[in-house]
């Protein structure tokens, strides 16, 4: 009998050191999943933070390559127009005196850098296996895709400019040491631009390369750029660019709401209703739609007509210009009551 009791004894004794084991072993294992757990938040957190504040930078860089978007697309504008104009016998010789533009015309270039660096600290942070703002990253990689095209149509037309137009000016004029490096324009090379077939095929050329080439890529970046600048300034409560915000280009093209007609094309044209990124309008009684990204307050582009095709205002509230492809085809039209 003693020796039945000192057994349940032990038995009990051991049951209970058995249970408080396990529940110890239960603590830490609870104690440690709880731990990793903090730790996982917080290293989650931490991450996301950081791609926050990357997108934060991302935000503002892309707002410097708007900038530099914009003033290379309408570099490349006005070169077109002057181009135009040589092509079309519309320039005089004493004109190459007055604007040194035309002088240099295809024997300088423009190029367009991209700014990357947040971008690519925001891509070095190991984002693949992470599902955060996945959205907005897929975006951000395609829009920069497009820098390895614009870098591509640079390079081209560095290379024409190198190896073709500088050659064709110094083997043909006698003054091309004083034009290139002394910013001197003499006879010599306003003859040369004005009488040599030569000139004005590389000119057409060199057109096709920085209108079809250059300016499309730029306007393609640019269109892409606005609308990812707009969804990272919604996503995170930033200012919007000043071009794109709410009604800006409604209230600006609202002033020219009315009939033109066009003395070139013998046609009107009846602009009757707007919004944020489209211009209705009417022509030959067919209605027609321009999606417009905005240059400036006075310049848009649309692809709706071709590469290189621009909608601009002028001034005087009486007057919008069209001009469509490469070449700067450019038609007028004037109010009419």
């Amino acid at each position: 009998m003693k020796l039945f009791k000192l057994k349940s004894i032990i038995n009990n004794k051991m049951k209970r050191y058995v249970l408080y084991a396990v529940g110890e072993v239960l603590l830490i294992v609870i104690g440690i999943l709880v731990a990793m757990y903090i730790n996982n938040w917080n290293s989650n957190n931490q991450y996301k933070k950081k791609i926050d504040n990357n997108f934060l930078r991302v935000h503002k860089e892309l707002g410097t390559n708007i900038e530099k978007a914009r003033r290379s697309i309408m570099n490349l504008k006005e070169k077109d127009s002057l181009i135009y104009l040589v092509i079309s016998d519309s320039i005089k010789p004493e004109m190459y005196y007055k604007n040194k533009k035309l002088a240099y015309l295809i024997f300088s270039y423009h190029d367009l850098k991209i700014e990357d660096r947040a971008y690519q600290n925001l891509m070095s942070l190991n984002i693949s296996d992470n599902k955060y703002k996945e959205k907005l990253l897929s975006k951000l990689k395609h829009l920069y895709r497009v820098n390895d095209y614009i870098e591509d149509m640079d390079q081209k037309m560095s290379n024409f400019v190198v190896d073709r137009t500088l050659p064709l000016l110094a083997q043909n004029t006698k003054d091309f040491i004083d034009l290139q490096y002394k910013g001197q324009i003499t006879k010599d090379v306003v003859d040369f631009f004005t009488t040599s077939p030569k000139y004005k095929s590389h000119m057409g050329q060199y057109a096709i390369l920085a209108i079809n080439g250059q300016l499309a890529a730029y306007q393609t970046f640019l269109k892409n750029a606005y609308r990812l600048h707009s969804q990272i300034a919604e996503e995170y409560k930033l200012e919007k660019h000043s071009l794109l915000r709410k009604d800006s280009i409604a209230s600006y093209i609202s002033q020219y709401i009315g009939s033109y007609l066009s003395q070139e094309r013998k046609d009107t044209l009846t602009l009757y209703s707007s919004n944020d990124s489209i211009l209705l309008y009417r022509y030959n009684d067919k209605t027609a739609k321009l999606n417009l990204t905005p240059v400036t307050k006075k310049c848009f582009f649309t692809n709706n007509s071709g590469l290189g095709a621009f909608v601009s205002f002028q001034n005087n509230k009486d007057s919008i210009a069209f001009k469509f492809g490469a070449l700067a085809y450019k038609y007028s039209y004037q109010k009419i009551e």
